[in-house]
């Protein structure tokens, strides 16, 4: 066994490269490590190989664990410095109100509910009288109902709008959003109207760019011309080339809740059809040399081209590497080690964007990977059928059993819920997405030619009826999703702990690894202990951070209660923005509805009473005559708008602190601050600092 993994071990550097790359990527994001720390670093290692390299060489050997730890050192110093280098410049520092600001569009605007929206590259500010150079991108919203043309991709642009900063909503539980553009190198967003900006002339869209946008918009007409309808060519949209502002919210959800959603989500598998189809049609072409490098290469570009076409996320990129090593190999005539090039591959696209390692489609991709290779030919041998259909069958239940082992606690930490009837659904989704997928393409082959596109589209548009009223009649079993499931951090290094440890014992019968696993769902189950423990004591106010709503929870043991101000309508994206809000933080902290009163809770005329502490919603002025005495409250918490001044409530209560939550407007919230401000009064401003969250 041990010379086996000695072979394996010589066949997958970059097994042994990697972690050393992700450690230092790790250490500069969390523990700021800077350029210092990577010259000492790079000193320290070039040192210790120039030492190396002065030994004669019968000595070598017995130091090659040192050169090889300085290898080690030069990679983590890489992962290091590729995080400094993408942090290297705010553009923040250098912007003050009122600048013009140049920028070009780096796509075309997409509509959304009240705006469009269109992503521009930062080029310069203007200040003192010359345009200073920066760099990072903006986030623009046009204005619905003001913008007679919109600008096209490629188009420069001169904002005079007040550029804003990404906001930070802070609800608990919820994606980071200000640290996700972050990170795809966003600082700002602007809402302007057409007397916000002047077009010059001239278009900086690349030829590549435009080739992208205009084949994306043929496939786009095509499906909607000859599918039967908006669902069908919603799903079909987003299965060929990841369009998805199409989709249909609620079977989105759907294929959530049944654990198919990767399916409209494009990934390795969508990328593995289209390569199993390209090699079955290039196996006529013979196996000449020259023949084989042309196929190659042909390959090659449809494959990049079709992930730059489906926007070229973590998980597709990832396929494209794999596949580029995989066919590389092959003209080569070598042939390599998966694991090594699934290695490889997030070797070389960390290397391209270091971010990529947040990315929850990056992880899922290669824990789905990864997991397949380690656990589906283990899982097919205990299934395994004579028969053929039935052979079939286990194989692709064996490979989507596979894939959950290491998904499952990013699904829970990131998802919180577990779709339970997965290998149901999986089991006739995936066969009828790949006769989507490739009925799909044959359509946009055949779309000029007439009765022979419009039979296509509707066969298509059957097999997607087909497909959405399995997932749907399977979303509505009860019991088809364990939701409201929330594990910490920890909890999910600890579940990947005893994944290893029971997989490592199953195979080697290693005692060691068995008593680890034992070990760390102890530790797992001590953890949920102390947090339910936690969870049964807490009382805690939260108020949203949601545009022009007012919503806040109190949450007393396991329950919670709702306080609702100025509410969106239903059915439209604010109040889907707030439920999504709402359920997060109710997740988090393990919360349901009260069905009676809550234990030690009043509420009576706008003032919430709770275990000796006063708290004031006001939404309106008090009414005179004052009070000979400030009434005391410990919080106020201003909502709607009221017309009032700070100065005025001091004579009506004894505040200690006053909460401004978004339903107020910013140049109102901004005049409240600074009178509270010259009061010395505690202030919290919802839309600017984030969601309240107190203990109370």
């Amino acid at each position: 066994m041990i010379r086996e993994q000695g072979i394996f071990w010589k066949t997958a550097p970059f097994i042994r490269l990697l972690p050393a790359l992700i450690a230092g990527i790790l250490c500069a994001y969390y523990l700021q490590a800077g350029w210092l720390i990577c010259i000492c670093l790079l000193l320290a290692s070039a040192v210790v190989l120039i030492l190396y390299r002065l030994l004669p060489i019968e000595k070598r050997y017995a130091f090659r664990p040192l050169a090889g730890t300085a290898i080690q050192l030069l990679l983590f110093t890489t992962g290091i410095l590729l995080v400094c280098v993408r942090q290297k410049h705010d553009p923040r520092k250098n912007y003050t109100r009122g600048m013009p600001v140049l920028v070009t569009l780096t796509e075309n605007a997409l509509e959304k509910a009240r705006s469009y929206k269109a992503t521009a590259d930062l080029h310069a500010f203007y200040r003192d009288g010359k345009w200073v150079a920066e760099e990072g991108k903006i986030i623009l919203y046009f204005k619905k109902d003001s913008t007679p043309v919109l600008p096209a991709m490629g188009t420069k642009l001169i904002l005079y709008a007040p550029l804003q900063q990404v906001p930070e909503t802070g609800n608990p539980g919820m994606f980071d959003y200000r640290e996700y553009c972050r990170m795809q190198h966003i600082f700002f967003q602007a809402f302007i109207n057409p007397k916000d900006y002047t077009v010059l002339p001239g278009n900086e869209a690349g030829w590549f760019q435009q080739c992208l946008y205009r084949l994306q918009q043929y496939i786009l007409g095509c499906l909607k011309k000859y599918l039967p309808g908006p669902k069908e060519a919603g799903v079909a949209e987003a299965l060929l080339i990841g369009y998805r502002n199409d989709l249909d919210k609620t079977l989105l959800q759907s294929y959530s809740n049944t654990g198919v959603v990767h399916i409209i989500a494009i990934s390795g598998m969508h990328l593995a059809m289209i390569y199993g189809m390209l090699v079955c049609l290039s196996n006529f072409a013979g196996r000449r040399k020259w023949v084989l490098i042309v196929k190659s290469l042909v390959i090659l570009f449809i494959l990049w081209g079709f992930s730059l076409l489906a926007g070229a996320g973590a998980s597709i990129l990832r396929a494209a590497v794999m596949f580029s090593f995989i066919i590389a190999g092959e003209g080569l005539n070598r042939k390599s080690n998966t694991f090594n090039t699934l290695a490889a591959s997030a070797f070389f696209l960390l290397l391209y964007n270091p971010y990529y390692l947040w990315d929850t489609g990056f992880q899922l991709s290669y824990a789905a990977v990864l997991s397949i290779l380690l656990f589906q030919k283990p899982i097919y041998r205990c299934i395994t059928c004579r028969n053929k259909l039935l052979d079939l069958i286990c194989q692709l239940n064996a490979v989507t059993l596979a894939a959950q082992v290491l998904t499952l606690p990013l699904l829970l930490y990131y998802f919180h819920q577990f779709p339970n009837l997965f290998l149901l659904s999986n089991f006739f989704a995936v066969p009828l997405s790949g006769l989507v997928l490739y009925g799909s393409m044959l359509l946009l082959v055949l779309a000029p030619v007439p009765v022979l596109n419009t039979i296509l589209g509707r066969c298509i548009g059957i097999l997607v009826q087909a497909m959405n009223g399995i997932i749907g009649r399977t979303d509505r079993i009860p019991y088809a999703v364990t939701g409201n499931i929330s594990i910490s951090f920890l909890q999910q290094l600890l579940l990947y702990s005893f994944t290893g440890a029971i997989a490592y014992w199953l195979w080697y019968k290693n005692r060691l690894s068995f008593l680890m696993a034992i070990a760390a769902i102890t530790v797992f189950c001590g953890l949920d202990c102390y947090y339910s423990f936690r969870r049964d004591r807490q009382r805690i106010l939260v108020v949203y951070n949601l545009p022009r709503q007012s919503l806040s929870d109190i949450y007393i043991g396991r329950f919670y209660h709702c306080f609702a101000g100025d509410l969106a309508e239903k059915n439209t994206a604010a109040y889907s923005s707030a439920n999504t809000a709402l359920t997060a933080s109710r997740i988090l902290h393990g919360v349901g509805p009260a069905g009676d009163a809550l234990t030690g809770l009043r509420f009576s005329n706008e003032v919430l009473t709770i275990g000796g502490k006063s708290i004031l919603y006001l939404a309106e002025p008090p009414g005179k005559p004052y009070p000979a005495k400030p009434v005391p409250v410990d919080m106020i918490i201003l909502r709607s708008n009221p017309r009032v001044r700070i100065a005025e409530l001091t004579a009506f209560f004894d505040c200690k602190m006053y909460v401004f939550d978004s339903s107020n407007p910013l140049w109102k919230i901004g005049f409240w601050k600074k009178e509270a401000d010259s009061l010395h009064l505690r202030h919290h401003s919802i839309p600017e600092q984030g969601a309240l969250v107190m203990a109370l």
